[in-house]
């Protein structure tokens, strides 16, 4: 009789009334996963008397939903948004019973943070800087920069640096990044690089226009933007002698000889040519 009591005090004691025990999160396919695939949150109860009343979800401690079925929670496509401390909570009348936090890391390929300027005009010898700004997880692990059309990587830091930057650095750039998970590339930048003229040339043509000697001097130079306007000077004089791009003699005379130079002009700045020295029939000119 007193063997029976016994098992009758200890069934009594089992079936008191409670909150949930044993409460567990558990994740499939796991807690680490990629970016676009589904994850299913199943959260299990040891036992409950009386029986569970709602099952709550929370992340990084705020109350959170999905797809709910049952005892599960389903999320996906998943994003990096996802990624995050995950727990469940199982009530009943008589109490609140929590599971431990699972982390949940999801993993993506290399995303642009910020896009470079699309277009920059830049200055000869001036310093610019080129960014990639990717956030990627796991961590990048490689950087690649190009210069279009070419194929051959430029650079292979953060960065692409130019301590002072010339006409040839012109053209379109953008960088390519890697993780374990993936890579990317990143928006086009083009570069344009202004400069005052180069050193004008001088280039000198000779014909013959009914018997008189008839000469033209050209100037020429390269200049971004375009040059936009030419000066002629004869030395020793400070005085524009013509502002033409070409300079005619339709009948050139002894008093023509001496050293003429020109000058090229932009909204950069300007350039002088060297002299370049007529001399008719022995006259004297100036050096």
């Amino acid at each position: 009789m007193a063997a029976l009591l016994v098992l009758r005090a200890q069934l009594g004691r089992d079936e008191q009334p409670d909150a949930p025990k044993g409460v567990e999160l558990i994740a499939d396919p796991g807690t680490t996963l990629r970016e676009g695939e589904k994850l299913s949150l199943e959260c299990l109860v040891k036992s409950s008397n009386p029986a569970v009343l709602e099952l709550q979800w929370w992340k990084n401690n705020h109350r959170t939903s999905g797809r709910i079925y049952g005892n599960r929670m389903e999320i996906g496509p998943l994003g990096r948004q996802h990624s995050g401390r995950y727990r469940c909570k199982a009530r009943n009348k008589f109490g609140t019973t929590e599971s431990k936090e699972l982390t949940i890391d999801v993993q993506y390929p290399p995303k642009e943070t910020k896009s470079p300027f699309r277009s920059r005009t830049i200055k000869e010898n001036d310093t610019i800087t080129l960014e990639c700004s990717f956030i990627a997880k796991p961590p990048i692990t490689k950087y690649e920069w190009y210069k279009k059309p070419s194929t051959s990587a430029i650079g292979s830091q953060k960065q692409l640096h130019f301590q002072a930057i010339r006409p040839s650095d012109s053209g379109t750039y953008y960088c390519q990044v890697y993780n374990p998970i993936g890579g990317s590339n990143s928006s086009l930048v083009m570069l344009d690089v202004h400069y005052p003229p180069k050193e004008p040339q001088i280039s000198f043509s000779r014909s013959t226009v009914q018997g008189k000697d008839a000469v033209s001097l050209h100037c020429w130079s390269t200049a971004r933007p375009p040059i936009t306007h030419y000066e002629w000077y004869k030395c020793p004089a400070e005085d524009i002698f013509s502002s033409q791009q070409e300079l005619h003699f339709q009948a050139i005379q002894p008093n023509d000889s001496g050293g003429y130079y020109c000058k090229a002009y932009n909204p950069i700045g300007q350039s002088n040519s060297s002299v370049l020295t007529l001399n008719i029939h022995g006259a004297d000119v100036c050096n």
